[in-house]
């Protein structure tokens, strides 16, 4: 609630300061994993024991949670200056950016733990450690609780925005788009 009732400058300054903190350990694994890749690693490329059905859909989830988020580009876009040009170029930007560091983790993963990858469930926590001791996976540690308080922070952002947007559209009481002129802050959805 204290996000919302201090607007939107104060909550994207916060945002940036998060989404760098869990930004930059990912960055690390990949600049400093790239010494550490060992090309033998991909050979097979698909490991026939470990290609199946089961593990087709842990991947797929993975994809989902992945790319969660980028619909918050949508329901924040009412507060985006020129939204016909700037959200389908914000919606690309997002969506090529990401698939290119999770291609980057990826390879990097694979490179350094080879099929040791199949054995660990926090990957990129057991190739940093790898890399460079504990303190690697330490820091994927503080970067990961970075990435859940600001998957927290977005959706309790979003989420009085949403109930604007559909009170505009109509499915939602009208005083739902009552906002205070001084403030602007979303007093009813909260």
């Amino acid at each position: 609630m204290a996000l919302n009732l201090l607007g939107v400058r104060a909550t994207s300054i916060l945002s940036n300061i998060i989404t760098v903190g869990k930004l930059l350990p990912i960055l690390l694994i990949i600049i400093v994993g790239l010494f550490f890749i060992h090309p033998a690693n991909f050979h097979p490329f698909f490991i026939p024991q470990l290609t199946n059905p089961g593990n087709f859909s842990s991947a797929a989830l993975t994809l989902f949670y992945i790319f969660t988020g980028v619909e918050g580009l949508v329901v924040t876009a009412g507060e985006m200056s020129n939204v016909k040009k700037n959200l389908p170029r914000a919606i690309m930007v997002v969506l090529t950016t990401v698939t290119i560091i999770y291609a980057l983790v990826m390879i990097v993963c694979i490179g350094v733990l080879g099929s040791n990858l199949a054995n660990t469930s926090v990957p990129l926590q057991a190739a940093f450690t790898a890399m460079i001791g504990k303190i690697g996976g330490q820091i994927i540690v503080i970067g990961s609780l970075l990435s859940i308080g600001g998957i927290c922070m977005a959706s309790a952002f979003i989420t009085p925005r949403s109930t604007v947007a559909l009170a505009k559209n109509g499915i939602l009481p009208k005083f739902s788009l009552k906002l205070p002129k001084k403030t602007r802050h979303m007093f009813q959805s909260l």
